[in-house]
């Protein structure tokens, strides 16, 4: 099960209050349990594309442009990584960003055609 951006928060913040009132039997807690796992030391990839979100360029056509190849570069030297290490770290993060990307986009394809319909 995947969610979209956002989602997630809610689903943890619903589960929160539905456990401090001992309310456990909700499908919200079988959501949330579909979900794959995130380990710790996958902690270094979410919290770099954090940051390195903040360098995409501006998309001239209305779109989300990728993080730049060179702003990854530039985060793993920064943080002494190896070139093995930096070759994996460039491959996740080019994964997260086609997710972001295809999300956006997908996304904009609802709101342009809910605008085309009105």
């Amino acid at each position: 099960m995947s969610f979209k951006p956002g989602e997630l928060e809610k689903k943890y913040q619903a589960a929160s209050a539905y456990t401090e009132r001992g309310e456990f039997d909700k499908a919200v807690f079988r959501e949330l349990a579909q979900e794959p796992e995130h380990r710790v030391e996958h902690n270094i990839y979410w919290n770099a594309f954090i940051i390195l979100e903040s360098e995409r360029p501006q998309s001239g056509l209305g779109g989300i442009a990728r993080i730049p190849w060179s702003a990854m570069i530039q985060y793993a030297e920064r943080y002494g990584m190896s070139f093995d290490e930096t070759e994996k770290f460039v491959e996740v993060l080019r994964a997260l960003d086609t997710e972001v990307i295809t999300a956006a986009s997908k996304e904009a394809d609802k709101a342009s055609q809910s605008k085309t319909s009105k």
